[in-house]
């Protein structure tokens, strides 16, 4: 997505796109993680 963005918008809003994927990213991560840990406690250690 980033690569689709980066040469249609200014730099500022590129970084906004950037910030934006990177927290939708995280926050997938932490759900999905927070699951797995449930599910599989021994993956925390």
């Amino acid at each position: 997505m980033l690569a689709i963005v980066k040469d249609k918008v200014s730099s500022e809003e590129f970084e906004q796109v950037k910030k934006g994927v990177g927290l939708a990213i995280g926050s997938i991560e932490i759900q999905v993680n927070a699951h797995l840990y449930r599910q599989f406690p021994d993956l925390e250690t």
